[in-house]
C-alpha cells in the first residue's frame, strides 16, 4: 500500500463477507459479462476471438430527446466511445480491438467521435493506436496488454467444448434434438393421439366389415323391449325366438340383384338402291397406301449412252467397195 493511503485503510470487523457486503462480487460479474448497458439505455456487445476483440455499439433504449435521428446516434456513439475505453482499462483487454459504431451520415460527426476516443484513450498509460475509420464505419485499433486480464484470472477453458463455445457431437443435432424431446414435446403427443385414432378407426371398420356378433345379453335385451312394447300377455321366450330370427335376419347380407339381360340387337333393314350404289362405287376404289409410302420412282440407267456406237451404213456396202 502507498504510504500516503495507510489512512484509509481499515479492518473489516463485519461477519458478512466484504465482498458482498460492499457489491465487489456484483461488479465482477458485469465486467466477466459480454454485454454492458450504457447509462443513456444503449448497449455494447463485446466479443473475444483468437484474432481480435470486436465491440459492437446498440442503441437499445436510447430514443434521444430530439426528433433527428442524426443527433441521438452520435449522442449515443460518444457516450460509447467512452464506456468502450473504460472496459479496456477495466478488463485489460489487449491486440487488435475493432469498434462498429452506429452509421453516422455527416461526416462531421464521425470526426467528433473518433476525436472523443481519442481523448479518452489519452489518459490511458498503456501504448495504444488509432486508425482511420474504414468505409463500413469501422473503427481500429491496438492496445498493449499488460497483465493476465480479467476474464483469464476467474475462467478457465470448459472440459466439454475446450474453449470453443459449441459442443460439437458425432450426429446432427437434429437426432440429439428430438431424443431430448422424447414423447412430451406437443407435436409427438398429438401426432401420436393421430396415429392411435387412425389405428383404432381402422381396427373399428375392419371389425364392422365382418359378421356382427349377437351375445346372449344383446338378445335378452331385444326380448325385454319387445315384450315392454307389446300389451297383450304374450309369451317372453317366443318373443326371444322372433327377435333373434329378425336380427339373424338383418344380419345376412341382401341378395344380388340378377343382370338384366340385355335386348338382342334388333334385325337390319334392308338396304336402299342408293346405299347399294355407294357401297360398289367404294368397293371398286383401290385400296389406299399405308403412311409413308409415296408414289414409285422408276429408275433410269445409263448404260445405252454409254456403249459402242452402232454404225446406220448396211452390211452390203463394204463388199461393193
Amino acid at each position: 500500500v502507498a504510504p500516503d493511503l495507510l489512512e484509509r485503510v481499515s479492518a473489516y470487523e463485519g461477519d458478512a463477507d466484504p465482498f458482498d457486503e460492499f457489491r465487489i462480487t456484483e461488479q465482477i460479474e458485469k465486467a466477466l459479462d459480454r454485454k454492458v448497458w450504457l447509462p443513456s439505455g444503449g448497449s455494447l456487445v463485446i466479443d473475444r476471438t483468437e484474432a481480435m476483440t470486436v465491440i459492437d455499439v446498440n442503441t437499445g433504449k436510447f430514443v434521444g430527446s430530439g426528433g433527428n435521428l442524426e443527433e441521438t446516434v452520435t449522442k449515443n456513439n460518444l457516450e460509447a466511445a467512452e464506456e468502450i475505453v473504460r472496459q479496456l482499462r477495466l478488463r485489460d483487454i489487449g491486440g487488435i480491438i475493432v469498434v462498429d459504431f452506429i452509421d453516422m451520415v455527416l461526416e462531421s460527426n464521425r470526426d467528433l467521435v473518433l476525436r472523443r476516443l481519442v481523448e479518452c484513450l489519452s489518459r490511458d498509460r498503456t501504448k495504444h493506436q488509432v486508425a482511420e475509420v474504414t468505409s463500413l464505419g469501422l473503427v481500429q485499433m491496438t492496445r498493449k496488454k499488460l497483465g493476465l486480464g480479467l476474464l483469464e484470472t476467474f475462467s478457465e477453458p470448459c472440459e466439454v467444448c475446450a474453449g470453443r463455445g459449441v459442443i460439437v457431437h458425432h450426429d446432427p443435432v437434429v437426432k440429439h434434438r428430438t431424443a431430448a424431446s422424447g414423447n412430451g414435446s406437443p407435436r409427438r403427443s398429438r401426432g401420436a393421439a393421430s396415429g392411435n385414432g387412425s389405428s383404432s378407426s381402422s381396427s373399428s371398420s375392419q371389425a364392422g366389415n365382418g359378421t356382427h356378433v349377437i351375445t346372449e345379453g344383446v338378445k335378452s335385451a331385444l326380448a325385454q323391449i319387445a315384450a315392454s312394447t307389446i300389451h297383450a300377455p304374450v309369451d317372453a321366450a317366443a318373443v326371444e325366438e322372433v327377435v333373434v330370427a329378425a336380427v339373424q335376419e338383418a344380419s345376412e347380407p341382401a341378395p344380388e340383384k340378377p343382370k338384366r339381360r340385355k335386348k338382342k340387337a334388333e334385325a337390319e333393314k334392308p338396304k336402299s338402291e342408293k346405299e347399294l350404289l355407294l357401297d360398289s362405287v367404294l368397293n371398286a376404289l383401290p385400296e389406299p397406301k399405308a403412311p409413308g409410302q409415296g408414289r414409285g420412282r422408276r429408275r433410269v440407267t445409263t448404260a445405252a449412252l454409254t456403249g459402242t456406237p452402232v454404225s446406220a451404213t448396211p452390211a452390203g456396202s463394204d463388199d461393193e467397195s
